[in-house]
């Protein structure tokens, strides 16, 4: 009997010790990870979203916080390197070639430097199994190949610093001043990614090669491959090109971690700058060590972490509606990160103009919690939103893109972040939220330590940069510190968002596009509905509407209320006040922004299909019947002022702002930028009554819809909530003497603004047409992409005076057939003058004919990639459906795109240089330093 007794005793033992045990978070089966003998990282997943696409990526796990005193900004160097000349590819050959498979340089081959990795980005396509394979020999030539040549080397020191000096903001000057102590003078305090001026200008090819050889070596990298692609296949490429990487003898060790002190006791930062537009405060407590997450157990702190922030933000939404509230918006995080293997708890707002008052109140959110805890109700709604979030990726997993898992893999292979796969982790997060209680809820805040030492930064504007001391501010947070609060209060709400539903209007006409696969209803109240079906996306559905007017048929006082339409997508619907609406529409998924252009009001949104009643009754009331609560729309001005600050303060901000007026001879039907004073000064009369005259009659109006529609109750329900939106009898119209008609002739505009030794060129041609036959748009756009490919290579590659010029165009049909080309790009203020001619010559080549086959094949297959890609999406549906309404385009020339776009010849490109950019208008628009 004991010795069964004493069985029965172990076996319950080891069947406690078992449940003990952690379980591991499980590696999603659907990516293939692998590593060579040499160290290499790969992951391998066939995804066919987009179709005939593959995502490639190089990781390094190497930036700038590793670089030597005499490297610092070698780490980032080295990736422009990348597209100067490999073993493979010398001097300029990888853009060239990539550029005629179709990657558009920019926006398609990129890469990024950080502190602790450099990633290289090549999307490419997988229909030509050259390209495919050529793509992956890039990668290689990357990881091993790299020529760095004296002279390219020396080419690109001038395109470096013309980025150093473009990115040189308020922002950047900020955290040159405050990293050092926030981070106690630690690596990542001493060595921002983009370097130091004198080492960019002077290091030698040496310095490049050692960084080069110590850090990029197989056991230091990840090669990732996410798309339409075999992945026995795949794998056997990367066996193939990077098996030969070897690892250089006595290799510097890799830290997991770069060490960072924190401070022994509170210490106050105070930085300012001119061109600061808000002033923020923000406290951190601590910083704590972040191990990798690798069992469920970690993994639901974590996500705990996120349900106790957005408790509160749930909370701090609520001061958006008071005037008297001393911040505009604020973020109270648990687990905010800042570099890798660290966290801390981080609290931060921005503020109106009272630092004091703002750390008092966020401080006294946080003891509220602390002391009392938050309510079931909040954090049934937090559970509700979460778990809506998860459902919408499961319904989506088969239709994700492959960018999305790439960023995915990166984060497993630097910091070993998990990956269990959509299904597992939805599992996870639902029996979590099921499981997790209010009582472990408030005990995690409530163990939330106040006495760590603070950091605490206050980054504000010129004007208030002496409203306090740092002696007074660190008195201020020990006072905060001990304050008392009271409960926190649940406001009761009742009642669905409708109360009363509307009188359906009815559909008096249907037309169907064969050629598009569309559909248009006509609605009884004049309103039209253009809607496509798509499998796209399981669980989305895009809107866009639009409807000719705008700001045309409005009087200048009424203009200039439209600026502050934002404050209207905040407000509440029908009964129910702003502050309730997070909990009338806990749950919901829908989007709705509303604006008004010169010539168009633009309504834009996006819904999940079990949400698309909501969506529709969302719109219904945002155009007939929001609640212009007096009491909350002051503090709506108070909080969206304080976020707002004075965007005239940016530089660049100013610079087009003023250029746009100088454009249009300071026209009065100009809204101009929103400012924080004039915000303060508003009316609600104002504000309503210009909504209301621009909503007031949306017969003419057309709204189009993409996704994965349900045709049985699709008619219905637009017939009983668009269908029913009171219209005027008659179509609203453009009022075409109220256009804005630029300056005519050959205009110089000179404008003096910021205090960084840096310029801003906006040039720009433009002409009103008598027509814009559909040929011509097709051309013009190419055309522009072949200027864009020119100025890249002589701007950027050849003259070295500037990192990232951009060309773009628009040529329209309505309200006045026209055209735009505008190049934009930052320089030295000594260089604009020559960046100008070399542009201008570049477009004088052009109508001369100087167009090669190998710029058109580069033209051509980028548009057709990018097409092929965009048309696969609900996002371009609706706005090519509802430009082939609004502009009168033929169903044939979009369905046919591609065809048309191959027809294009380098003689149909000069032809169409020649019969527009001679006697255009042109404003060349200068922004020098103050």
């Amino acid at each position: 009997m004991k010795k069964l007794l004493l069985f029965i005793f172990i076996a319950a033992l080891n069947c406690l010790q078992a449940i003990a045990q952690p379980v591991i978070i499980p590696t999603d089966k659907q990516v293939k990870i692998g590593k060579l003998q040499n160290g290499l990282t790969y992951y391998i997943r066939k995804n066919s979203k987009p179709e005939s696409r593959v995502e490639l990526r190089l990781v390094v796990n190497a930036g700038s916080v590793l670089e030597k005193d005499d490297q610092q900004g070698v780490a980032h160097f080295l990736e422009h390197m990348a597209f100067n000349g490999t073993k493979n590819f010398p001097k300029n050959e990888l853009l060239n070639y990539l550029q005629k498979a179709g990657v558009r340089f920019g926006a398609d081959l990129n890469a990024t430097t950080s502190f602790d990795y450099t990633v290289y980005m090549l999307p490419i396509s997988t229909t030509d199994a050259g390209v495919l394979h050529n793509g992956y020999q890039v990668l290689r030539d990357w990881a091993g190949n790299l020529l760095l040549e004296d002279g390219e080397i020396d080419k690109e020191r001038g395109v470096i610093l013309e980025e150093k000096r473009m990115r040189q903001n308020a922002y950047m000057r900020a955290i040159a001043q405050y990293y050092p102590d926030k981070f106690n003078n630690s690596m990542y305090s001493l060595r921002l990614p983009i370097g130091k001026e004198d080492i960019i200008k002077q290091a030698p090819r040496k310095t490049f090669v050692d960084f080069y050889r110590d850090w990029y070596r197989p056991d230091n990298m990840a090669v990732i491959a996410v798309g339409d692609i075999d992945v026995a296949q795949t794998e056997a490429t990367i066996k193939s090109l990077f098996g030969d990487l070897q690892n250089p003898a006595a290799a510097p060790v890799r830290p997991q971690t770069i060490p960072i002190t924190w401070h022994k006791t509170d210490k106050v930062k105070l930085v300012s700058d001119p061109e600061n537009t808000n002033s923020i405060l923000t406290m951190t407590f601590g910083m704590d060590k972040k191990e990798p997450e690798t069992i469920w157990d970690d993994y639901a702190e974590d996500k705990l972490y996120e349900v106790i922030g957005s408790l509160f933000d749930g909370r701090l939404e609520e001061y958006s509606t008071k005037s008297d509230a001393p911040i505009g918006a604020g973020n109270i995080n648990l687990a905010s990160g800042f570099f890798r293997g660290y966290k801390a708890v981080e609290v931060s707002a921005i503020i109106k103009d009272d630092p004091v008052a703002a750390m008092n109140l966020m401080m006294a959110e946080v003891l509220r919690a602390k002391k009392f805890g938050f309510l079931q109700p909040e954090l049934d709604r937090v559970k509700k939103d979460i778990l809506k979030q998860y459902e919408k990726y499961l319904a989506e997993k088969d239709k994700t893109e492959s960018a999305s898992y790439v960023y995915e893999y990166i984060q497993h292979f630097l910091v070993k972040e998990p990956m269990p796969g959509i299904d597992e982790e939805y599992n996870f997060i639902k029996k979590f939220l099921n499981n997790l209680s209010l009582e472990r809820v408030n005990k995690t805040i409530a163990a939330f330590n106040l006495n760590k030492p603070a950091f605490i930064l206050l980054n504000t504007t010129e004007a208030q940069k002496n409203i306090v001391s740092s002696t007074d501010l660190l008195a201020a947070f020990g006072k905060a510190k001990l304050q008392k609060v009271d409960p926190y209060v649940e406001k009761q709400f009742s009642g669905e968002l409708m109360d009363v539903k509307p009188v359906a209007g009815k559909i008096i006409r249907t037309d169907i596009d064969k050629e598009l696969d569309s559909k248009m209803l006509t609605l009884s109240n004049g309103i039209k509905v253009i809607y496509k079906k798509t499998d796209f996306k399981n669980d989305e559905i895009v809107l866009k509407a639009t409807q000719w007017g705008g700001l045309t048929n409005l009087t200048p006082a009424e203009i200039a209320a439209t600026k502050y339409f934002m404050l209207t997508g905040s407000m509440g619907l029908g009964q129910h006040k702003a502050a309730d609406m997070p909990k009338v529409l806990n749950g919901v998924q829908a989007y709705m922004n509303l604006f008004v252009v010169p010539n168009q009001l633009v309504i834009m949104g996006s819904t999940t299909v079990p949400d698309f009643e909501k969506f529709l009754q969302i719109i219904n009331l945002r155009l007939t019947n929001i609640n212009f609560n007096a009491a909350e729309f002051e503090g709506f001005k108070a909080s969206f002022s304080s976020q707002l600050g004075n965007l005239a303060k940016n530089p660049v901000y100013k610079f087009n702002d003023t250029l746009n007026c100088y454009k249009f001879k300071y026209s009065n039907r100009l809204s101009g930028l929103p400012l924080a004073d004039e915000l303060k000064a508003l009316k609600l009369e104002d504000l309503k009554a210009a909504y209301q005259k621009i909503c007031s009659n949306l017969n003419g109006a057309v709204f189009v819809f993409s996704g994965n529609i349900d045709e049985n109750s699709f008619a219905s329900m637009i017939e009983k909530y668009i269908g029913s939106i009171p219209t005027g009898a008659q179509p609203l119209s453009l009022d075409k003497e109220n256009v804005l008609k630029p300056i005519e002739g050959k205009n110089t505009f000179v404008f003096k603004a910021g205090k960084e030794n840096k310029s801003q060129i906006s040039y720009s041609y433009y002409a009103d047409l008598k027509e814009a036959p559909d040929k011509d748009v097709l051309l013009f756009g190419l055309l522009t992409d072949i200027l864009q490919i020119k100025a890249n290579e002589k701007l950027r590659e050849e003259m070295g005076s500037t990192y990232a010029p951009s060309v773009i165009s628009v040529f329209n049909r309505l309200p006045v057939a026209g055209f735009i080309l505008n190049l934009t790009v930052s320089s030295l203020p000594e260089n604009t003058d020559k960046i100008i001619q070399a542009y201008d010559d570049l477009i004088k080549s052009i109508i001369n004919g100087n167009v090669s086959e190998e710029e058109m094949v580069k033209a051509r297959t980028q548009r057709v990639k990018l097409f092929e890609t965009q048309s696969k999406t609900n996002m371009h549906w609706t706005n090519v459906l509802e430009q082939q309404y609004s502009y009168g385009f033929d169903s044939g020339v979009i369905s046919e795109q591609i065809s048309r776009i191959n027809q294009v010849s380098k003689e149909d490109i000069i032809s169409v240089a020649k019969k527009y950019l001679p006697a255009a208008n042109t404003l060349k628009g200068i922004m020098n330093p103050e």
